[in-house]
């Protein structure tokens, strides 16, 4: 069963995410070939 979130909820939850540290991360792990990434693509 899905559950659909309106802006408001999603706004409430996302102000205490950090995600600028976890992308930090990611692009480390890509720089030191830990992580794979899906190929550029085109709609």
């Amino acid at each position: 069963m899905s559950k659909i979130y309106d802006l408001a909820q999603i706004k409430g939850v996302l102000k205490w995410v950090q995600a600028v540290p976890e992308i930090e991360k990611g692009f480390v792990a890509y720089s030191e070939g830990k992580a794979v990434i899906p190929p550029v693509g085109e709609l």
